[in-house]
């Protein structure tokens, strides 16, 4: 494949599949409880990464590195991706995409507030329009759903912890190989969300021989693209892309998944959901897309 070809298959990937992980999810938790789904979808990914990159010939992590990728799993993939996949039950994935695009708002919001970042009127509007539109999604009155402030809160939780963990994440050791890493990341925080999932969830009980193809399918998405070719394609782009084309992922993810919500789903699409599409992609538009210095 040429280097123009795998370009524009990267950006595809993340765009498209990134795009439709939560929709994925959202199908998903019908008929398996979010918890043990987190778990077997993370571990699975993760020892496929891990085994491509050991054949690579990636060293394995030192068991320093293995702790802080346990660590930066717990963070990223327990507390924020299994919080997450839980609050699906309750709120729409097209909704749930726009707010989690609000990632980089928060880190930069908390970069400012406790790392001495200073923030212009440019990054400052991008901050207000996101604030903007994740009011409208969110406005009094606008989610019939039962129990919807619960999955709201969920969405609302993960995407500050994983603005916090972005702006905190050179802490925690990793190996040096990033796949080797990510699978680390990926497989400690599956089996942490297995073990969850057997103390909250009875996963027993799931009838496994039962699930309908689709549903089968929807998981392998999860893992095989979802996770494995979506962060390859990331790794991929992070090398070779300037790293505000790279980060566009954050800006087309939602609009990908609201009309994957729409169409599948049957998530509604008033004015109120475009409006908020609008504002945040402008947003994140806004700040990911910012002038380099010295370019004319």
């Amino acid at each position: 494949m040429t280097q123009r070809r795998t370009r524009w298959a990267a950006y595809a990937s993340v765009y498209v599949f990134w795009g439709s992980t939560y929709p994925a999810i959202r199908y998903l938790v019908r008929w398996v409880p979010p918890f043990l789904l987190s778990g077997a979808r993370l571990l699975a990914a993760g020892l496929l990464l891990l085994a491509l990159a050991h054949a690579r010939g990636a060293a394995w992590p030192t068991r320093r590195q293995w702790l802080g990728s346990a660590g930066l799993g717990m963070v990223f993939l327990v507390l924020c991706n299994g919080v997450a996949s839980w609050g699906l039950q309750y709120i729409g994935a097209g909704r749930a995409t726009l707010i989690t695009a609000c990632v980089p708002l928060v880190a930069l919001a908390y970069g400012w507030a406790f790392q001495g970042r200073q923030v212009g009127w440019r990054e400052g509007l991008c901050m207000g329009l996101g604030l903007l539109g994740v009011g409208l999604l969110v406005r009094p009155g606008s989610q019939p759903q039962a129990h919807w402030a619960w999955g709201l809160g969920a969405i609302v939780w993960a995407v500050t912890l994983w603005g916090v963990g972005i702006a905190e994440a050179r802490r925690f050791p990793q190996a040096s190989d990033a796949i080797m890493a990510s699978g680390a990341q990926m497989a400690s925080a599956g089996c942490v969300l297995l073990g969850v999932s057997a103390l909250l969830e009875a996963p027993g009980q799931v009838a496994l021989g039962a699930l309908p193809q689709s549903a089968w399918g929807a998981w392998a998405f999860l893992v095989l693209l979802g996770s494995c070719a979506g962060y390859l394609s990331f790794h991929w782009l992070i090398q070779h892309e300037p790293p505000q084309l790279a980060g566009t992922y954050a800006f087309v993810n939602p609009v990908v998944a609201v009309l994957l919500g729409w169409a599948f789903l049957a998530e509604p699409l008033g004015w109120a959901t475009l409006a908020a599409t609008g504002l945040i992609v402008a947003a994140v538009a806004g700040l990911l897309l910012r002038p380099r210095a010295g370019r004319a």
